[in-house]
């Protein structure tokens, strides 16, 4: 619980420091994202303590890949190279002779 609110008091500050409401957004996004991670495993166990055991495994399974596809889908979309170049300062890493070799 500790990590959960100095993860948030962080992204606070970050996101009143931000003038670029693009990125702001971002922040927004990525803070629903934080939370339902951090909430995931409590109820995940709640859920546990009330199915029965048989279906327990199957529910929880079911649960884990869908949460695993979410995120990797997440960062697909984050790390996709139009939404890369709005959300991300990759240019100073690369020229742009670099960065056209690459796409």
């Amino acid at each position: 619980m500790l990590t959960l609110i100095y993860a948030l008091f962080e992204l606070r500050s970050t996101y009143l420091q931000e003038d670029d409401p693009v990125r702001v957004r971002l922040y927004v996004i990525f803070f629903v994202a934080c939370l339902a991670w951090f909430l995931y495993l409590p109820i995940m166990v709640i859920i546990a303590a009330i199915v029965n055991s048989v279906y327990r495994a199957m529910i929880i399974t079911t649960s884990i890949r869908i949460m695993d596809f979410t995120g990797f889908l997440g960062m697909a979309i984050l790390l996709y190279p139009y939404w890369s170049g709005r959300y991300f300062q990759f240019s100073h890493w690369f020229t742009e002779d670099e960065a056209a070799r690459l796409i």
